[in-house]
């Protein structure tokens, strides 16, 4: 016997049995409770936290190293260290995008700040790379010692790395020896002839020798492998100036301008150039905007306070010589000019002058000049100013 109900008359009659609706009208319920809930909880949130960010995705570490290395073929320098940077701060394991970092550091003329902030990391990964990169840093810096001390080292951890033998080679050529100079930048062009550091160093070799033909072929070829990094033009140009070939030397400068006009050496030698043409006011100018680029740039500093000293201009020559010096530049023409520059602008010839004048001057002045004596007793200028203030009293 069939117990159950009949479809044909739950179908035929359209009315469900009492238990069917109630199951349904319960469901229904529970559904819309819940919607409702949900619905609560959302409202709520938004109430308690209406400008919350929504959640994105965290950009990895290699997309930013990916975007650094297209910025650097471009030659946009400092967009690609903020992107090395990015790609460090997510991966900090990652001995090679450090090493890219401080070398661009370097090439920005932030040799010091990335030697304080990363010299130490960089040992510790302790490979080629990375001393590599710390030898370019401190021989940029200056010290050279200590960078071939990390060359050496980044060389004994692969000899057949062809920018440890690159950095070697420059700094042996500032350590003035000469064979090594060569024979380590020849090593790094036998392991990769498309090296650009390999074809600067090479350049820089030839051009500390006195061989500025050769060193103008050598920074040639590396613009040709990467037309896009202004400090290669800017050493170019100053082979084509050593020469005396003034109007190639602008317009590699000029280049180098169009590039990279961030860059304050390009400025400044531009303006130096002109300086060296003859032409003192325009050479003002020029460098007055590599510290518009860089306020910092004591290089410039040093040659504006040159122009002025040149131009009779005491009073504007001492600031700039003194924040030269400051800065690190510690030139012995600096030294006497700054002396002879405050005791000339007490004694300015064209102007009357008190025995009161001279004294300040000689004050201020003569101690410039002794510092410069100290690096050379037989400073003709320097005892020019000392026999004028010797005069004080007489």
């Amino acid at each position: 016997m069939d117990l159950g109900p009949r479809r044909e008359s739950y179908l035929g009659t359209g009315k469900p049995k009492r238990r069917d609706s109630l199951g349904r009208v319960f469901t229904l319920a529970v559904l819309i409770l819940a919607g409702l809930y949900v619905v609560s909880q959302l409202l709520r949130q938004d109430w308690l936290s209406p400008f919350a960010p929504t959640p994105t995705p965290t950009r990895a570490a290699a997309s930013y190293f990916d975007e650094a290395e297209l910025l650097y073929l471009e030659g946009s320098l400092d967009e690609a260290i903020v992107a090395y940077r990015n790609a460090y701060r997510r991966e900090p394991d990652n001995g090679v995008v450090l090493s890219r970092l401080v070398r661009l550091m370097v090439f920005r003329n932030q040799a010091a700040e990335a030697i304080e902030q990363y010299g130490e990391t960089l040992r510790v990964f302790d490979t080629a790379e990375t001393y590599a990169v710390l030898c370019l840093a401190f021989d940029w810096n200056g010290q050279y010692e200590e960078a071939l001390d990390a060359c050496v080292r980044a060389v004994g951890q692969n000899p057949d790395y062809a920018d440890a033998h690159a950095y070697l080679s420059e700094t042996y050529s500032n350590l003035a020896n000469w064979e090594g100079g060569y024979d380590e930048a020849a090593k790094a062009l036998e392991l990769n002839e498309r090296s650009v550091e390999a074809h600067r160093a090479m350049a820089y070799t030839l051009e500390v020798r006195g061989d500025y033909e050769g060193a103008a072929e050598g920074y040639q070829r590396a613009i040709e492998l990467h037309p896009r990094l202004g400090h290669l033009y800017s050493r170019l140009a100053l082979n084509y100036r050593a020469l005396g070939e003034y109007d190639r030397a602008v317009e590699q400068l000029q280049k180098a301008i169009e590039i990279d006009p961030r860059n304050p050496e390009a400025f400044d030698q531009l303006g130096w150039t002109y300086y060296q043409m003859g032409d003192s006011a325009r050479a003002a100018v020029e460098i007055k905007r590599a510290l518009e680029v860089d306020p910092s740039f004591s290089s410039a500093y040093g040659h504006l306070g040159v122009i002025d000293y040149v131009r009779q201009r005491y009073e504007d020559a001492v600031p700039s010589f003194e924040k030269a010096i400051a800065a690190g530049s510690a030139s012995l023409e600096y030294y006497y000019e700054l002396g002879l520059s405050y005791i000339y602008s007490y004694t300015n010839a064209l102007q009357s002058y008190s025995p009161e004048d001279l004294a300040k001057g000689c004050e201020l002045g003569v101690p410039w000049l002794d510092k410069a004596l100290e690096h050379d007793p037989y400073c003709q200028p320097c005892w020019g100013g000392i026999d004028v203030c010797e005069g004080v009293g007489q």
